[in-house]
Protein backbone atom coordinates (compact mmCIF):
# COMPACT_ATOMS: atom_id res chain seq x y z
CA UNK A 1 0.00 0.00 0.00
CA UNK A 2 2.81 2.32 0.65
CA UNK A 3 4.58 1.83 -2.11
CA UNK A 4 2.04 2.05 -4.42
CA UNK A 5 0.88 5.43 -2.11
CA UNK A 6 4.52 6.49 -3.14
CA UNK A 7 4.45 5.89 -7.17
CA UNK A 8 1.16 7.76 -7.23
CA UNK A 9 2.80 10.56 -5.40
CA UNK A 10 5.66 10.58 -7.33
CA UNK A 11 4.01 10.32 -10.65
CA UNK A 12 3.00 14.19 -10.59
CA UNK A 13 6.75 14.82 -9.82
CA UNK A 14 8.09 12.63 -12.95
CA UNK A 15 5.50 14.40 -15.20
CA UNK A 16 6.84 17.80 -14.15
CA UNK A 17 10.68 17.02 -14.55
CA UNK A 18 10.56 15.57 -17.31
CA UNK A 19 8.64 18.31 -19.19
CA UNK A 20 10.91 21.59 -19.62
CA UNK A 21 7.61 23.35 -20.44
CA UNK A 22 5.70 22.06 -17.65
CA UNK A 23 8.48 23.52 -15.18
CA UNK A 24 8.10 27.24 -17.05
CA UNK A 25 4.41 27.25 -16.47
CA UNK A 26 5.05 25.83 -13.51
CA UNK A 27 7.07 28.95 -12.82
CA UNK A 28 4.87 31.46 -14.05
CA UNK A 29 1.91 29.70 -11.86
CA UNK A 30 4.37 30.04 -8.56
CA UNK A 31 5.37 33.40 -9.36
CA UNK A 32 1.56 34.50 -9.99
CA UNK A 33 0.78 33.28 -6.66
CA UNK A 34 3.49 35.02 -4.81
CA UNK A 35 2.41 38.36 -6.96
CA UNK A 36 -0.88 37.90 -5.12
CA UNK A 37 0.18 37.67 -1.84
CA UNK A 38 2.05 40.52 -2.02
CA UNK A 39 -0.56 42.34 -3.15
CA UNK A 40 -2.52 41.16 -0.27
CA UNK A 41 -0.03 41.82 2.11
CA UNK A 42 0.58 45.50 0.85
CA UNK A 43 -3.51 45.93 0.81
CA UNK A 44 -3.49 45.18 4.57
CA UNK A 45 -0.27 47.58 5.40
CA UNK A 46 -2.06 50.28 3.67
CA UNK A 47 -5.30 49.80 5.58
CA UNK A 48 -3.58 49.39 8.70
CA UNK A 49 -4.85 53.24 9.84
CA UNK A 50 -7.59 54.79 12.13
CA UNK A 51 -11.16 54.43 11.51
CA UNK A 52 -12.31 57.74 9.23
CA UNK A 53 -15.69 59.48 8.50
CA UNK A 54 -17.37 57.77 5.85
CA UNK A 55 -19.26 59.77 2.63
CA UNK A 56 -18.99 63.24 1.50
CA UNK A 57 -20.50 66.06 3.72
CA UNK A 58 -23.27 68.01 2.44
CA UNK A 59 -23.71 71.51 0.56
CA UNK A 60 -22.89 74.30 3.09
CA UNK A 61 -22.02 71.65 6.48
CA UNK A 62 -19.62 72.68 8.87
CA UNK A 63 -16.50 70.23 8.26
CA UNK A 64 -12.84 71.34 9.01
CA UNK A 65 -11.93 72.00 5.25
CA UNK A 66 -8.87 69.71 5.38
CA UNK A 67 -11.31 66.54 7.18
CA UNK A 68 -9.99 63.75 5.40
CA UNK A 69 -6.41 65.52 6.29
CA UNK A 70 -7.50 65.60 9.83
CA UNK A 71 -8.95 62.04 10.24
CA UNK A 72 -5.90 60.88 9.22
CA UNK A 73 -3.86 62.83 11.23
CA UNK A 74 -3.56 59.98 14.49
CA UNK A 75 -0.85 58.85 12.09
CA UNK A 76 1.03 62.23 13.36
CA UNK A 77 -0.09 61.38 17.29
CA UNK A 78 -3.10 63.41 17.14
CA UNK A 79 -5.92 62.09 19.03
CA UNK A 80 -9.80 61.72 18.19
CA UNK A 81 -10.62 64.08 20.77
CA UNK A 82 -8.36 66.98 19.52
CA UNK A 83 -9.75 66.01 16.09
CA UNK A 84 -13.30 66.32 17.70
CA UNK A 85 -12.13 69.62 19.15
CA UNK A 86 -11.11 71.19 15.70
CA UNK A 87 -14.46 70.40 14.49
CA UNK A 88 -15.92 72.45 17.31
CA UNK A 89 -13.93 75.21 17.04
CA UNK A 90 -14.83 75.28 13.05
CA UNK A 91 -18.94 75.46 14.58
CA UNK A 92 -17.74 78.17 16.48
CA UNK A 93 -16.62 80.31 13.82
CA UNK A 94 -19.70 79.51 11.66
CA UNK A 95 -21.82 80.43 14.55
CA UNK A 96 -19.77 83.67 15.05
CA UNK A 97 -20.48 84.11 11.87
CA UNK A 98 -23.97 83.40 11.40
CA UNK A 99 -25.55 83.71 15.14
CA UNK A 100 -29.06 83.38 13.19
CA UNK A 101 -29.20 80.18 11.68
CA UNK A 102 -32.50 78.16 11.86
CA UNK A 103 -32.40 74.80 14.78
CA UNK A 104 -33.26 72.32 11.28
CA UNK A 105 -29.87 74.02 10.03
CA UNK A 106 -27.62 73.01 12.81
CA UNK A 107 -28.37 69.35 11.71
CA UNK A 108 -27.00 70.11 8.13
CA UNK A 109 -24.04 71.31 9.27
CA UNK A 110 -23.22 68.93 11.72
CA UNK A 111 -21.07 66.65 9.36
CA UNK A 112 -20.25 63.72 10.16
CA UNK A 113 -23.25 63.49 12.55
CA UNK A 114 -22.31 63.93 16.09
CA UNK A 115 -24.37 65.34 19.71
CA UNK A 116 -23.23 68.77 20.55
CA UNK A 117 -24.58 71.60 22.67
CA UNK A 118 -24.24 75.53 22.88
CA UNK A 119 -24.42 76.90 26.84
CA UNK A 120 -23.86 80.38 28.00
CA UNK A 121 -21.54 81.16 31.03
CA UNK A 122 -24.10 79.29 33.44
CA UNK A 123 -24.32 75.75 31.53
CA UNK A 124 -27.38 76.67 29.87
CA UNK A 125 -28.64 75.07 26.43
CA UNK A 126 -29.25 76.98 24.27
CA UNK A 127 -29.24 75.03 21.67
CA UNK A 128 -29.30 71.14 21.47
CA UNK A 129 -28.44 68.76 18.65
CA UNK A 130 -28.45 64.93 18.82
CA UNK A 131 -28.14 63.03 22.25
CA UNK A 132 -26.89 66.28 24.76
CA UNK A 133 -29.45 65.32 27.48
CA UNK A 134 -30.89 67.79 29.94
CA UNK A 135 -31.02 71.80 29.83
CA UNK A 136 -28.03 72.88 31.68
CA UNK A 137 -24.31 71.32 31.64
CA UNK A 138 -22.18 71.12 34.80
CA UNK A 139 -18.54 72.21 32.62
CA UNK A 140 -16.91 70.58 35.49
CA UNK A 141 -18.56 67.25 35.18
CA UNK A 142 -18.19 67.65 30.96
CA UNK A 143 -14.68 68.39 31.48
CA UNK A 144 -14.01 65.03 33.53
CA UNK A 145 -15.88 63.14 30.75
CA UNK A 146 -13.17 64.74 28.14
CA UNK A 147 -9.90 63.26 29.97
CA UNK A 148 -11.90 60.40 30.44
CA UNK A 149 -12.88 59.63 27.12
CA UNK A 150 -9.49 60.92 25.60
CA UNK A 151 -7.90 58.32 27.61
CA UNK A 152 -9.93 55.33 26.69
CA UNK A 153 -10.48 55.92 22.79
CA UNK A 154 -8.47 54.12 21.15
CA UNK A 155 -8.89 50.84 23.46
CA UNK A 156 -12.25 50.01 21.84
CA UNK A 157 -14.21 51.01 19.50
CA UNK A 158 -17.54 51.35 21.26
CA UNK A 159 -16.40 54.08 24.19
CA UNK A 160 -16.63 57.70 23.02
CA UNK A 161 -14.85 60.69 22.30
CA UNK A 162 -15.88 64.05 23.81
CA UNK A 163 -14.66 67.84 23.77
CA UNK A 164 -15.43 71.40 24.41
CA UNK A 165 -14.37 74.66 23.03
CA UNK A 166 -15.39 78.22 24.50
CA UNK A 167 -15.93 81.06 22.37
CA UNK A 168 -17.22 84.80 22.81
CA UNK A 169 -20.54 85.73 20.04
CA UNK A 170 -21.80 89.45 20.46
CA UNK A 171 -19.77 90.04 23.52
CA UNK A 172 -20.84 87.14 25.63
CA UNK A 173 -18.98 83.84 26.80
CA UNK A 174 -20.44 80.92 25.14
CA UNK A 175 -19.73 77.26 25.13
CA UNK A 176 -19.66 74.34 22.91
CA UNK A 177 -20.06 70.72 24.25
CA UNK A 178 -19.27 67.92 21.59
CA UNK A 179 -19.89 64.17 22.10
CA UNK A 180 -19.46 61.54 19.53
CA UNK A 181 -19.74 57.51 20.06
CA UNK A 182 -16.89 55.70 18.03
CA UNK A 183 -19.35 52.82 17.24
CA UNK A 184 -21.75 55.12 15.68
CA UNK A 185 -19.13 56.60 13.08
CA UNK A 186 -19.25 55.46 9.40
CA UNK A 187 -15.35 54.31 8.77
CA UNK A 188 -13.73 54.26 5.74
CA UNK A 189 -9.68 53.56 5.34
CA UNK A 190 -7.64 56.17 3.80
CA UNK A 191 -6.07 55.75 0.29
CA UNK A 192 -2.70 56.78 -0.10
CA UNK A 193 -2.88 58.72 -3.41
CA UNK A 194 0.35 55.73 -4.44
CA UNK A 195 -1.49 53.06 -2.83
CA UNK A 196 -2.43 51.64 -6.84
CA UNK A 197 1.00 52.00 -8.02
CA UNK A 198 2.70 50.94 -4.96
CA UNK A 199 1.08 47.86 -4.76
CA UNK A 200 1.30 47.27 -8.68
CA UNK A 201 5.09 47.73 -8.25
CA UNK A 202 5.49 45.04 -5.37
CA UNK A 203 3.57 42.24 -7.15
CA UNK A 204 5.41 42.57 -9.83
CA UNK A 205 8.86 43.02 -8.53
CA UNK A 206 7.48 39.69 -6.61
CA UNK A 207 6.94 37.85 -9.88
CA UNK A 208 9.88 38.69 -11.02
CA UNK A 209 11.98 38.36 -8.46
CA UNK A 210 10.39 34.75 -7.70
CA UNK A 211 10.41 33.57 -11.24
CA UNK A 212 13.71 34.56 -11.65
CA UNK A 213 14.65 32.40 -8.87
CA UNK A 214 12.82 29.15 -10.11
CA UNK A 215 14.47 29.52 -13.17
CA UNK A 216 17.86 30.23 -12.02
CA UNK A 217 18.62 26.30 -12.20
CA UNK A 218 17.46 25.86 -16.22
CA UNK A 219 19.04 29.32 -16.75
CA UNK A 220 22.29 28.31 -15.91
CA UNK A 221 22.25 25.22 -17.27
CA UNK A 222 21.17 27.35 -20.65
CA UNK A 223 24.33 29.51 -20.61
CA UNK A 224 26.54 26.20 -19.64
CA UNK A 225 25.10 24.94 -22.63
CA UNK A 226 25.94 28.00 -24.84
CA UNK A 227 29.61 27.67 -23.38
CA UNK A 228 29.78 24.04 -24.27
CA UNK A 229 28.34 25.03 -27.82
CA UNK A 230 30.75 27.63 -28.41
CA UNK A 231 33.69 25.08 -27.42
CA UNK A 232 32.80 22.23 -29.30
CA UNK A 233 32.38 24.51 -32.64
CA UNK A 234 35.85 25.86 -32.00
CA UNK A 235 37.46 22.33 -32.59
CA UNK A 236 37.05 20.96 -28.38
CA UNK A 237 35.63 17.82 -29.12
CA UNK A 238 36.65 16.20 -25.73
CA UNK A 239 34.55 18.54 -24.32
CA UNK A 240 31.42 17.67 -22.26
CA UNK A 241 28.35 18.84 -20.76
CA UNK A 242 27.07 17.74 -17.86
CA UNK A 243 24.09 16.17 -18.09
CA UNK A 244 21.37 16.74 -15.45
CA UNK A 245 17.37 16.24 -15.62
CA UNK A 246 15.04 14.29 -17.76
CA UNK A 247 13.26 17.17 -19.51
CA UNK A 248 13.72 18.18 -23.23
CA UNK A 249 17.17 20.54 -22.01
CA UNK A 250 18.41 17.10 -20.55
CA UNK A 251 17.48 14.77 -23.57
CA UNK A 252 19.20 17.93 -25.76
CA UNK A 253 22.41 18.07 -23.43
CA UNK A 254 22.52 14.25 -24.09
CA UNK A 255 22.08 14.51 -27.73
CA UNK A 256 25.10 17.00 -27.81
CA UNK A 257 27.63 14.69 -26.20
CA UNK A 258 27.04 12.02 -28.44
CA UNK A 259 27.16 14.81 -31.23
CA UNK A 260 30.41 15.35 -29.44
CA UNK A 261 31.76 11.39 -29.42
CA UNK A 262 30.88 10.84 -32.84
CA UNK A 263 32.79 13.98 -33.93
CA UNK A 264 36.03 12.99 -32.07
CA UNK A 265 35.53 9.58 -33.31
CA UNK A 266 35.45 11.22 -36.91
CA UNK A 267 38.10 13.44 -36.17
CA UNK A 268 40.26 10.33 -34.66
CA UNK A 269 39.57 8.47 -38.09
CA UNK A 270 40.50 11.30 -40.03
CA UNK A 271 43.72 11.39 -38.02
CA UNK A 272 44.57 7.64 -39.21
CA UNK A 273 42.99 8.20 -42.48
CA UNK A 274 45.88 10.94 -42.69
CA UNK A 275 48.76 8.55 -40.93
CA UNK A 276 47.59 5.85 -43.35
CA UNK A 277 47.80 7.60 -46.32
CA UNK A 278 51.31 9.61 -45.46
CA UNK A 279 51.97 5.94 -44.69
CA UNK A 280 50.95 4.94 -48.01
CA UNK A 281 52.41 7.51 -49.89
CA UNK A 282 55.54 6.61 -48.17
CA UNK A 283 55.69 2.54 -48.63
CA UNK A 284 54.50 2.70 -52.60
CA UNK A 285 57.17 5.40 -53.17
CA UNK A 286 59.71 2.61 -51.54
CA UNK A 287 58.12 -0.18 -52.99
CA UNK A 288 58.13 1.18 -56.60
CA UNK A 289 61.69 2.73 -56.35
CA UNK A 290 63.25 -0.85 -55.91
CA UNK A 291 61.51 -2.78 -58.58
CA UNK A 292 62.06 0.30 -61.19
CA UNK A 293 66.16 0.91 -60.44
CA UNK A 294 66.27 -2.90 -61.01
CA UNK A 295 64.39 -2.66 -64.01
CA UNK A 296 66.57 0.23 -64.97
CA UNK A 297 69.78 -1.17 -63.77
CA UNK A 298 69.18 -4.48 -66.24
CA UNK A 299 67.65 -2.00 -69.31
CA UNK A 300 70.94 0.12 -69.25
CA UNK A 301 73.42 -2.87 -68.70
CA UNK A 302 71.92 -4.49 -72.03
CA UNK A 303 71.69 -0.85 -73.91
CA UNK A 304 75.66 -0.52 -73.02
CA UNK A 305 77.05 -3.98 -73.44
CA UNK A 306 75.39 -5.17 -76.48
CA UNK A 307 78.35 -7.69 -77.11
CA UNK A 308 76.84 -9.54 -74.07
CA UNK A 309 76.42 -12.67 -75.55
CA UNK A 310 73.11 -14.38 -76.26
CA UNK A 311 71.94 -16.18 -72.65
CA UNK A 312 73.26 -13.38 -70.44
CA UNK A 313 70.71 -10.82 -72.61
CA UNK A 314 68.20 -13.19 -71.86
CA UNK A 315 68.99 -13.88 -68.06
CA UNK A 316 68.92 -10.00 -67.94
CA UNK A 317 65.60 -9.21 -69.54
CA UNK A 318 63.98 -12.19 -67.49
CA UNK A 319 64.98 -10.47 -64.38
CA UNK A 320 63.65 -7.00 -65.47
CA UNK A 321 60.57 -9.18 -66.91
CA UNK A 322 60.05 -10.43 -63.41
CA UNK A 323 60.42 -7.45 -61.75
CA UNK A 324 58.12 -5.23 -64.47
CA UNK A 325 55.43 -8.05 -63.73
CA UNK A 326 56.08 -7.55 -59.97
CA UNK A 327 55.50 -3.95 -60.17
CA UNK A 328 51.97 -4.43 -61.99
CA UNK A 329 51.14 -6.81 -59.57
CA UNK A 330 51.47 -4.24 -56.91
CA UNK A 331 49.90 -1.19 -58.96
CA UNK A 332 46.52 -3.82 -59.48
CA UNK A 333 46.57 -4.24 -55.64
CA UNK A 334 47.00 -0.67 -54.87
CA UNK A 335 44.41 -0.19 -57.41
CA UNK A 336 41.82 -2.77 -55.80
CA UNK A 337 42.36 -1.61 -52.36
CA UNK A 338 42.08 2.44 -52.99
CA UNK A 339 38.56 1.02 -54.90
CA UNK A 340 37.25 -1.11 -51.38
CA UNK A 341 38.29 1.87 -49.28
CA UNK A 342 36.09 4.13 -51.70
CA UNK A 343 32.77 5.07 -49.08
CA UNK A 344 30.88 4.86 -52.33
CA UNK A 345 31.70 1.52 -53.41
CA UNK A 346 28.99 -0.64 -54.41
CA UNK A 347 28.50 -4.35 -54.30
CA UNK A 348 27.44 -6.57 -56.86
CA UNK A 349 25.62 -9.21 -54.66
CA UNK A 350 24.21 -12.73 -55.64
CA UNK A 351 23.10 -15.70 -53.27
CA UNK A 352 26.12 -17.98 -53.71
CA UNK A 353 27.62 -21.12 -51.88
CA UNK A 354 30.41 -20.96 -49.71
CA UNK A 355 31.35 -24.34 -50.01
CA UNK A 356 31.49 -24.63 -53.55
CA UNK A 357 32.98 -21.30 -53.80
CA UNK A 358 35.99 -22.18 -51.75
CA UNK A 359 35.84 -25.99 -53.06
CA UNK A 360 36.35 -24.23 -57.03
CA UNK A 361 39.35 -22.50 -55.24
CA UNK A 362 41.07 -25.10 -53.88
CA UNK A 363 40.99 -27.37 -57.00
CA UNK A 364 42.37 -24.12 -58.62
CA UNK A 365 45.09 -24.01 -56.40
CA UNK A 366 46.11 -27.30 -56.66
CA UNK A 367 48.87 -27.00 -58.83
CA UNK A 368 50.42 -24.13 -57.53
CA UNK A 369 50.76 -26.14 -53.83
CA UNK A 370 51.94 -29.38 -55.84
CA UNK A 371 54.84 -26.97 -57.44
CA UNK A 372 55.70 -25.99 -53.75
CA UNK A 373 55.61 -28.95 -51.77
CA UNK A 374 52.93 -28.32 -50.21
CA UNK A 375 49.16 -30.08 -48.95
CA UNK A 376 46.14 -28.43 -48.80
CA UNK A 377 43.74 -29.75 -46.00
CA UNK A 378 40.03 -28.71 -46.46
CA UNK A 379 37.36 -29.36 -43.57
CA UNK A 380 34.04 -28.63 -45.69
CA UNK A 381 30.61 -28.79 -44.74
CA UNK A 382 27.95 -30.56 -46.95
CA UNK A 383 26.05 -27.61 -45.66
CA UNK A 384 26.41 -24.76 -49.10
CA UNK A 385 26.46 -22.34 -46.76
CA UNK A 386 24.21 -19.82 -48.70
CA UNK A 387 24.98 -16.18 -48.26
CA UNK A 388 24.68 -12.59 -49.87
CA UNK A 389 27.49 -11.29 -51.75
CA UNK A 390 29.97 -10.31 -54.14
CA UNK A 391 31.60 -13.38 -55.97
CA UNK A 392 34.51 -12.03 -57.45
CA UNK A 393 35.61 -10.51 -54.38
CA UNK A 394 35.02 -13.16 -51.92
CA UNK A 395 36.81 -15.40 -54.38
CA UNK A 396 39.77 -12.46 -54.08
CA UNK A 397 39.67 -12.73 -50.52
CA UNK A 398 40.44 -16.45 -50.34
CA UNK A 399 43.09 -16.17 -52.83
CA UNK A 400 44.87 -13.72 -50.80
CA UNK A 401 44.73 -15.93 -47.66
CA UNK A 402 46.20 -18.69 -50.27
CA UNK A 403 48.39 -16.47 -51.11
CA UNK A 404 49.63 -15.51 -47.99
CA UNK A 405 50.13 -18.68 -46.39
CA UNK A 406 51.88 -19.81 -49.16
CA UNK A 407 54.69 -17.03 -48.95
CA UNK A 408 54.89 -17.21 -45.37
CA UNK A 409 54.45 -21.16 -44.64
CA UNK A 410 57.38 -23.10 -42.90
CA UNK A 411 55.75 -26.27 -43.07
CA UNK A 412 54.13 -28.64 -45.65
CA UNK A 413 50.15 -27.84 -45.44
CA UNK A 414 47.80 -25.84 -45.29
CA UNK A 415 44.66 -26.13 -43.56
CA UNK A 416 41.03 -24.68 -44.32
CA UNK A 417 38.15 -25.38 -42.51
CA UNK A 418 34.40 -23.47 -42.73
CA UNK A 419 31.75 -24.80 -40.08
CA UNK A 420 28.20 -23.06 -39.64
CA UNK A 421 27.92 -21.28 -36.15
CA UNK A 422 24.45 -19.95 -35.83
CA UNK A 423 23.51 -17.59 -38.83
CA UNK A 424 27.27 -16.83 -39.46
CA UNK A 425 29.90 -18.95 -41.47
CA UNK A 426 32.89 -19.39 -40.02
CA UNK A 427 35.89 -20.17 -41.79
CA UNK A 428 40.07 -20.58 -40.91
CA UNK A 429 42.76 -20.77 -42.86
CA UNK A 430 46.02 -22.19 -40.83
CA UNK A 431 49.84 -23.13 -41.99
CA UNK A 432 52.80 -23.61 -39.88
CA UNK A 433 54.61 -20.24 -39.40
CA UNK A 434 57.76 -19.11 -37.16
CA UNK A 435 56.75 -16.75 -34.01
CA UNK A 436 55.48 -13.13 -35.35
CA UNK A 437 55.91 -10.25 -33.28
CA UNK A 438 52.88 -9.21 -31.33
CA UNK A 439 52.99 -5.81 -32.25
CA UNK A 440 52.95 -7.33 -35.90
CA UNK A 441 49.90 -9.44 -35.16
CA UNK A 442 48.14 -6.41 -33.64
CA UNK A 443 48.46 -4.74 -37.32
CA UNK A 444 48.49 -7.74 -39.51
CA UNK A 445 45.49 -6.12 -41.77
CA UNK A 446 46.40 -3.03 -42.00
CA UNK A 447 48.57 -1.68 -45.56
CA UNK A 448 51.79 -2.50 -46.17
CA UNK A 449 52.38 -4.91 -43.05
CA UNK A 450 54.79 -7.43 -44.60
CA UNK A 451 58.04 -9.69 -43.08
CA UNK A 452 61.70 -9.46 -44.19
CA UNK A 453 60.33 -12.96 -46.32
CA UNK A 454 57.47 -11.39 -48.34
CA UNK A 455 59.89 -8.28 -49.43
CA UNK A 456 62.30 -10.89 -51.04
CA UNK A 457 59.48 -12.91 -52.64
CA UNK A 458 58.02 -9.23 -53.90
CA UNK A 459 54.89 -8.82 -51.75
CA UNK A 460 52.79 -5.90 -52.19
CA UNK A 461 52.00 -5.21 -48.65
CA UNK A 462 48.18 -4.94 -49.73
CA UNK A 463 47.12 -8.50 -49.90
CA UNK A 464 45.55 -8.96 -46.21
CA UNK A 465 44.53 -5.20 -46.08
CA UNK A 466 42.40 -6.41 -49.50
CA UNK A 467 41.29 -9.11 -48.06
CA UNK A 468 40.05 -7.20 -44.52
CA UNK A 469 38.21 -4.90 -46.62
CA UNK A 470 36.10 -7.27 -48.64
CA UNK A 471 34.83 -9.04 -44.91
CA UNK A 472 34.30 -5.49 -43.70
CA UNK A 473 32.26 -4.75 -46.51
CA UNK A 474 30.17 -7.73 -46.43
CA UNK A 475 29.61 -7.07 -43.01
CA UNK A 476 31.73 -9.95 -41.52
CA UNK A 477 34.68 -9.91 -39.42
CA UNK A 478 38.53 -10.92 -39.03
CA UNK A 479 41.70 -11.63 -37.22
CA UNK A 480 44.56 -13.71 -36.57
CA UNK A 481 46.05 -15.52 -33.96
CA UNK A 482 49.28 -17.96 -33.26
CA UNK A 483 48.50 -21.08 -31.64
CA UNK A 484 50.20 -24.53 -31.21
CA UNK A 485 52.95 -23.21 -34.09
CA UNK A 486 50.15 -21.80 -36.54
CA UNK A 487 49.28 -18.29 -37.81
CA UNK A 488 45.52 -18.99 -38.03
CA UNK A 489 43.39 -16.21 -39.71
CA UNK A 490 39.45 -16.84 -38.40
CA UNK A 491 36.37 -14.84 -41.06
CA UNK A 492 32.87 -14.64 -39.83
CA UNK A 493 30.58 -13.95 -42.65
CA UNK A 494 26.73 -13.54 -42.37
CA UNK A 495 24.48 -15.74 -43.79
CA UNK A 496 21.35 -15.72 -46.06
CA UNK A 497 18.46 -15.64 -43.88
CA UNK A 498 16.64 -18.10 -46.02
CA UNK A 499 18.82 -20.76 -47.07
CA UNK A 500 16.25 -23.00 -48.67
CA UNK A 501 16.43 -22.03 -52.48
CA UNK A 502 18.45 -24.98 -53.67
CA UNK A 503 19.33 -23.45 -57.06
CA UNK A 504 22.30 -21.56 -55.78
CA UNK A 505 25.51 -19.86 -58.01
CA UNK A 506 28.94 -21.39 -56.82
CA UNK A 507 30.24 -18.07 -58.52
Amino acid sequence: MGKTLRRWMSAPWRWITSSFRVQMAMAVVLSFFVAVFTVGIGMQLFDAQEPKMDGQPPAGSIAPPDSREEISQSKYGLSLTYGLKLRLRELASELQANPQISSDRWKDISWPPFSWALTDDRGRVLVRVGEMPGDRIDVHAFLQRVESSSRSAGDSSEGEIAAYYPFEMKGEARYLFGVQRLGEMPVHREEHPMRPLLILSASLAAFLVSYIWLTRGKLSQIRDLAKGMDRIAEGDFSFRLKEKGRDELGSLITNINRMADRLEENRERERAWERNRMELITHVSHDLRGPLTSIIGYLQLMRDKPELEKEELLHCGGIALNKSLGLKRMIDDLFEYAKLSHPNVRLHRKRISLTRLLEQLLEECFVLTEEKGVRLQKELPEDPLVLDGDPVLLARLFENLLDNALRHGQGERIRVVAVRSADWAAITVANPAEELDPSLLERFFDTFVTGDASRREGGSGLGLAIAKSVVKLHGGEIGAEQKAGELRIHIRLPLCPCESDEKESGG
